[in-house]
């Protein structure tokens, strides 16, 4: 039995939904204020930083590679789907975890570059992997070295150092 002063369960229900009513009007006014802000001018502040240059100078190589390597994807189709599926996976992967770490904060940035950084591991085992099937010719010599030159650049992001000394 209920005394004077309790809610019941429907009374509690209509309670907590009066709040969370005003708490998502208030998200939905902030998130306006928001996306009212100039972008640019957000951003403006990290141009120049040694880590924020080194990724954005990074990002169109692994579009390269990633147009690069679509033509092969092809290619290894034919003798092995499942080989191509994941080597597209992975090298799709590597662009859009790299993607997310650009405006990823903190610990999360750098395990968003550390798991693209896998990915472009696999990436370049699949492609490995396909040239000792003799899916498809050796790899050129310039898509290798925009390989090591993706691998370098995600180590270093995703392993930042910390403060010397």
């Amino acid at each position: 039995m209920r005394g004077e002063g309790s809610l019941g369960f429907s009374d509690f229900i209509r309670v907590l939904g009066g709040v969370e009513g005003r708490a998502r009007a208030e998200d939905r006014a902030a998130l306006r204020r928001r996306s009212a802000l100039d972008t640019a001018c957000a951003r403006e502040w990290r141009v120049g930083t040694r880590k924020e240059s080194s990724m954005l100078r990074i990002y169109p190589v692994i579009l390269a590679f990633v147009e690069e390597v679509a033509p092969l994807i092809g290619r290894i189709a034919r003798h092995d789907p499942d080989l191509a599926r994941q080597l597209r996976r992975a090298s799709a992967s590597v662009a859009l975890n790299t993607a997310e770490g650009m405006y990823a904060r903190g610990r999360q940035r750098a395990a968003c570059y550390n798991v693209a950084l896998r990915e472009m591991s696999e990436s370049h085992a699949a492609l490995e992997v396909a040239v000792r099937l003799r899916y498809v010719a050796p790899l050129p010599e310039a898509l290798e070295r925009r390989v090591a030159h993706i691998i370098g650049t995600l180590v270093r992001l995703s392993f930042p150092r910390q403060g010397a000394g």
